[in-house]
């Protein structure tokens, strides 16, 4: 079995690299030749892999505006799931405003809309199904700065964004998707969709580059929370209410369509950089050494301390599906049982580091990436969770000291590290 990582190494900025994590007795990691290698100020700043018509694709946000979309090659059930192949299917220019700006989410929205928004707020809603009609591209302003940002699905073609940054309080939008560029002017719908035309740029907060192009509009927040000073750089939404993490270690919640906030704790001195849900419970981290596992209250279930996780670059949260129940689309009632999950992250002393966490916190992989990876994603088929579990879910592993790359559970002897064989190939 066999997990593959995307990383993006910092001693070349423009460098993508593959980590390849197998077991067969014994868990190794290898890095394999190096993908998708570009010019100057083309650094990856978002990757993210999604299934889109039962084939598996990936997309790369780089620092010069572009979006890049790789489709997987056709893959024969004889061949090894090690190799794997993705091609160049389409790219986009322009989705940042200027080369100071940069991408902060990438994501995909009712299976087919391939998003993007950058700190300035230009988020931009590219249709996969219909990608060669004029109106394949939505392109909106929102409120800048943006530091943190969710789209969810709403009703069919309608997304409720929600995003903030620093001095920008939280906003709420909703968005529909079914108009085309030729719907200017004020529009309400009975969704409560606010969608201005092209204005002067003093509403979009002033500065930036006024000069992106004629077919985008202007949104209009539905709901916006003022008072709140906090530099919020995560946001997760919960049934009718917001979860907001600060950079000074406070998550805040706000009921929909309140104006003011309505809880907050404080968790840590260091940022509450990623917030997740999974059923009943809410997690996130602090970016250093803790995992907390919260209630939709905010009420404290566990913490998990003394993690060797920070500083974090990067971070994901899996989860075990299988105990959850989809009729209800809620876990099991909060206390009853406390969650599986594996948390991977990256961190600025170039490792990437993997802990199990239910009602113990056991770390899996610890392994030396020789430079940094501030992003990644898993290429794997079927469920994430069992892909782990299966790989690095019933031993701990130690760093062997003696070769670089191998990591053996405890108790057993590893044995020579397989030669490096090229996993993807950029064609």
């Amino acid at each position: 079995m066999v997990s593959t990582w995307f990383c993006r190494k910092n001693c070349n900025p423009t460098l993508t690299k593959v980590v390849q994590i197998t077991r067969s007795g014994t868990i190794r990691a290898k890095f394999n030749s190096e993908f998708c290698v570009e010019g100057p100020h083309s650094a990856v700043q978002k990757i993210l892999r999604f299934e889109f018509r039962k084939r598996s694709y990936l997309a790369l946000a780089r620092k010069n505006g572009f979006v890049q979309l790789f489709e997987s090659g056709r893959r024969n059930s004889a061949s090894p799931v090690t190799q794997i192949s993705f091609k160049l299917f389409k790219e986009w220019k322009n989705a940042c405003v200027s080369m100071s700006d940069s991408i902060v989410m990438l994501g995909v929205a009712h299976g087919r809309f391939l998003y993007s928004c950058s700190a300035e707020g230009k988020l931009i809603f590219r249709d996969l199904l219909n990608d060669d009609s004029d109106t394949s591209n939505r392109i909106f302003l929102v409120q800048k700065p943006v530091s943190a940002i969710e789209v969810r699905d709403a009703d069919p073609g309608v997304v409720q964004v929600v995003c903030a940054g620093k001095g920008n309080p939280m906003k709420k939008y909703c968005v529909d998707l079914n108009r085309g560029h030729q719907d200017h002017g004020v529009r309400r719908s009975d969704v409560c969709c606010n969608i201005i035309g092209r204005a002067g740029a003093n509403w979009w907060n002033g500065g930036g580059d006024a000069t992106t192009g004629s077919d985008w509009s202007y949104a209009v927040p539905t709901w916006s929370v003022e008072g709140v000073d906090e530099w919020i750089i995560s946001t997760v939404s919960v049934e009718k209410t917001v979860l907001c993490g600060t950079q000074n270690g406070t998550v805040l919640l706000f009921k929909d369509g309140a104006t003011d906030l309505g809880h907050r704790v404080r968790l840590s001195n260091f940022p509450i950089r990623d917030l997740a849900v999974h059923g009943s419970y809410v997690v996130c981290h602090d970016s250093m050494s803790k995992v907390f596992l919260l209630d939709h209250n905010l009420a404290i279930i566990r913490v998990y301390d003394g993690l060797k996780i920070g500083p974090v670059s990067s971070c994901k949260f899996v989860f075990d599906n299988s105990a959850f129940d989809r009729r209800r689309k809620i876990a099991t009632s909060v206390g009853s049982e406390i969650p599986h999950m594996f948390v991977v992250t990256t961190n600025l002393e170039n490792r990437m580091v993997m802990y199990k966490l239910g009602t113990t916190s056991e770390m899996v992989l610890n392994m030396e990436l020789h430079s940094g990876a501030p992003c990644f994603d898993i290429l794997g088929h079927g469920s994430n969770f069992a892909l782990l579990q299966e790989i690095c879910g019933h031993e701990a592993v130690v760093p062997n000291k003696r070769r670089q790359g191998v990591w053996q559970p405890l108790g057993t002897v590893a044995a020579e590290v397989a030669k490096p064989r090229k996993a993807i190939n950029h064609e």
